[in-house]
């Protein structure tokens, strides 16, 4: 990775803290924020997707990178977990829903690299910097940013250690990411597509 590259991925994780609310689901198909256009799974994993549907309803799940289809059922409460295998970096795809009643369609999905870090107040920094707290070069890295269309990012709101993080540990179930005392602010998740 270049300097230039390095600095954009770094100064990327500092603008966008992380939203996680599931959507409602009152019976029909739906998804938490984190599923959602533009998302990144890690590569050659098995990735978690997960969603609440009516109880006992079939989610039929189709991702662009294989013709397997998958169905997973919903419990009593309404949710839903699939763990579906991903290849290498690449795409960018799309992914089907389907239940009874509900089609989503999450389109520019790639597969690659993603990097979930967190902090503290520094994390909220505007990429441009601050009045009096510029960022060096923040003019020229902003314009760069067309030139890397495979870097995304999942934005959010800023939230309370208190109840996103807790959410956002159930959402993740399963991934490597734990909850950590100590993160008074913001979470970010910053996804890059690598070959």
């Amino acid at each position: 990775m270049s300097g230039r590259t390095g600095l954009l991925n770094i100064l990327a994780l500092l603008i966008f803290p992380l939203r996680t609310l599931p959507q409602s689901h009152a019976g029909h198909l739906s998804l938490p924020a984190v599923i959602s256009d533009h998302m990144v799974l890690q590569q050659r994993s098995k990735a978690v997707l997960w969603g609440w549907a009516g109880k006992g309803s079939q989610v039929n799940i189709a991702p662009g990178w294989t013709s397997r289809k998958y169905t997973a059922v919903a419990d009593s409460t309404g949710k839903w977990k699939l763990h579906i295998p991903t290849p290498r970096a690449g795409g960018p795809y799309t992914v089907e829903f389907n239940s009874e009643a509900t089609h989503i369609s999450v389109k520019d999905v790639l597969i690659g690299e993603v990097w979930v870090c967190s902090g503290q107040s520094n994390m909220e920094m505007p990429l441009k910097g601050y009045n009096k707290q510029p960022v060096l070069n923040a003019a020229a890295i902003i314009a760069d940013a067309v030139n890397h269309p495979d870097i995304h990012v999942f934005p959010g709101t800023q939230s309370s250690i208190t109840g996103t993080f807790i959410r956002l540990q159930r959402q993740l179930e399963g991934h490597r990411y734990r909850y950590r005392e100590g993160f008074q602010r913001s979470c970010v998740s910053v996804c890059k597509n690598t070959a």
